[in-house]
């Protein structure tokens, strides 16, 4: 399993090149979209996005994405609400 907080650019061309990842059998990929809720390990609850580097403050709109496979030995479990305040699941 793979978990990335992504800045929305880098979430809506993920998703615009993936989609749910249902064209490569037994792998999925979730798309969380919600608001920065911030990383009390970084210096003034900082996020950077996973792809481009970019600094997410606290409140911008960003997106948790998750991709595992059916035959990985992690399976999906839950994690964007750490990260993020939760908009939308799809």
């Amino acid at each position: 399993m793979k978990c990335e907080v992504l800045c929305r650019s880098c979430s809506s061309y993920m998703e615009d090149k993936y989609g749910d990842g249902s064209q490569y059998p037994g792998e999925h990929i979730k798309y969380v979209k919600g608001k920065n809720i911030g990383n009390e390990d970084q210096p003034g609850g900082m996020t950077r996005c996973d792809h481009c580097g970019r600094h997410l403050e606290i409140g911008v709109s960003c997106s948790a994405v998750t991709t595992w496979a059916d035959h990985s030995m992690f399976p999906y479990v839950p994690w964007e609400s750490n990260f993020i305040g939760v908009d939308q699941e799809n």
